[in-house]
């Protein structure tokens, strides 16, 4: 019981999933006549059970003859809350860190995200505090197995919107390289960017930091193809790679 209540059923529902468990084949006037539960509540815990494909009639009959199904719909759930909660929680450590008084400059923690959450983080890091945004990397091998262009372009449209302008460095052009940069021409004018090229032998990956806050975001393709990212909130590391991108910019 505690489990399930655990796991965000109410009494009723985690009360009847039990009943039908124990009484295969039961129906819901069975329920109603052995719990100590209002009718119209386990009418609603009933249609609640089956949204989540917990319960199930074994016929045509909607509420007799019921079986417990499988939990796989629940445990999908859950993994998908755990997924926002945690990045929710990545975000306010981020905020709360960025809050405190300079003596906490020290690296103050190292994060390895999976492909949904590096692309989450990158455009959740879109919205933060910050006047100028600094990128460097091999934009157009990276995108081989995953398109980050939409991702990008979202990225571009919040910056806009928050006034910041960005400082880019690529190492290998091509077209999809075209599609994020156009190395001071009119597009990189209109979106308030200074993008350059160097001649630079480098693996797919792409790093970003920020002017205004101590975030670093490293992306990469992992050898099993998909994305990876390591997020890095310390002030001696963002400071060490915007200066090096600042160099490849003059």
């Amino acid at each position: 019981m505690s489990v399930l209540k655990r796991a965000a059923l109410s009494e009723a529902e985690a009360q009847l999933f039990l009943f039908i468990q124990k009484h295969p084949g039961c129906s819901i006037a069975d329920a109603v006549a052995a719990l100590k539960i209002s009718k119209s509540t386990l009418y609603r815990a009933f249609e609640n059970l089956k949204k989540l494909e917990l319960i199930a009639p074994a016929n045509s009959s909607w509420k007799n003859n019921l079986v417990v199904k499988s939990l796989k719909k629940l445990i999908g759930k859950l993994e998908n809350e755990q997924q926002k909660q945690k990045r929710l929680i990545g975000l306010l450590k981020g905020i709360e860190s960025a809050e405190r008084p300079s003596s906490f400059d020290a690296t103050r923690g190292i994060e390895e995200l999976n492909e949904e959450e590096s692309v989450q983080r990158y455009l959740d890091l879109a919205g933060l505090g910050w006047h100028s945004v600094l990128s460097f990397g091999n934009w157009e091998d990276l995108n081989e197995t995953y398109n980050l262009i939409p991702v990008e372009k979202q990225f571009v449209g919040t910056r806009l919107k928050k006034g910041g302008n960005a400082f880019v460095v690529v190492t290998c052009e091509g077209p999809k390289t075209r599609e994020i940069v156009d190395f001071n021409a009119e597009r990189d004018q209109h979106e308030d960017r200074k993008s350059v090229m160097v001649a630079d032998d480098q693996k797919p990956f792409w790093i970003t930091a920020f002017e205004g806050n101590d975030y670093v975001q490293m992306i990469e393709r992992a050898t099993t193809g998909r994305l990876k990212s390591t997020f890095i909130h310390s002030k001696p590391i963002a400071d060490f790679y915007k200066r090096q991108i600042y160099k490849q910019l003059i």
